[in-house]
């Protein structure tokens, strides 16, 4: 079953920090977000190439495999006159490395190598992001920023979602930016978020980001808060994915080198 547990977890070391640093800001629309080949986005998934085709060979589905690093290994195999022509994966089991060599059960010789291992979930790491995204928009933020995920679930609806919320802090008031203020609210946009960790997360992958709540602030007294809050949130099937680079320069790469708008 799907929501079987996988992995365990051990107490971590006490060397990160929290916050947000910067929101990179994706027009809605610019990307198919289906999975590749049809749609325009890219996980890390096992990947596997067919090293000798065998004998005695028929198609089949979840078919066992013996070999290798790990345990667990299932394929679907298509076969030609008892020669496999094509191999896709089914179950990757655990504890395989790439490079390890698999023998498929239900014939005889058939061998296949595995190429890329995923070592975190399937949904959970983005490699790439295709489409037509010519432009990102980069907001850097300093101060009360923050980006929270939270799940809700009911055993009685036997539903689950995810609420992905960020809120902003953008300082000082000027013309061009009450202009997309005001856009801000009227879309909604996919939201990369970069933590102070150099963590990247898409928010809205599917759906987008609503603006849900916002103020344009000139305070009080001299040193209030002069500028903009504005609150996102998504609600989305899946938390806010990874997304895998710890640098812009590798999100815009991951992103397909769309332009890169500061201002």
């Amino acid at each position: 079953m799907a929501c079987l547990i996988s992995n365990g977890r051990t107490e971590q070391c006490k060397d990160s920090i929290s916050g947000i640093q910067a929101l990179y800001l994706i027009n809605f629309g610019d990307y198919n977000p289906d999975p590749a080949p049809l749609g325009d986005v890219g996980y890390n998934e096992t990947q596997v190439a067919i090293t000798t085709g065998g004998t005695g060979y028929t198609s089949g589905t979840n078919v066992a495999t013996t070999g290798g690093t790990g345990t667990g290994f299932t394929v679907n195999i298509t076969a030609t006159l008892g020669v496999i022509t094509a191999v896709t994966v089914n179950n990757d089991g655990s504890n395989y490395v790439a490079g390890d060599v698999l023998t498929i059960a239900g014939g005889t010789g058939g061998t296949i190598t595995i190429t890329n291992y995923a070592t975190v979930g399937y949904e959970d790491l983005i490699t790439s992001i295709g489409g037509s995204i010519s432009n990102i928009y980069k907001y850097e933020l300093k101060g009360n920023n923050g980006f929270t995920t939270t799940m809700n679930t009911s055993r009685e609806n036997g539903t689950t979602f995810f609420t992905q919320t960020i809120t902003a802090e953008l300082k000082r008031q000027d013309p061009v930016f009450h202009k997309q203020f005001k856009l801000l609210a009227y879309g909604r946009p996919h939201i990369v978020v970069r933590t102070n960790g150099n963590q990247f997360f898409l928010a809205g992958l599917v759906r987008g980001c609503d603006a849900t709540a916002g103020s344009v602030e000139s305070g009080v007294a001299y040193g209030d808060f002069n500028g903009y809050k504005i609150t996102f949130e998504a609600m989305e099937e899946k938390p806010a994915n990874f997304l895998d680079c710890t640098t812009e320069a590798g999100l815009v790469t991951l992103l397909g080198s769309p332009t890169l708008v500061t201002s």
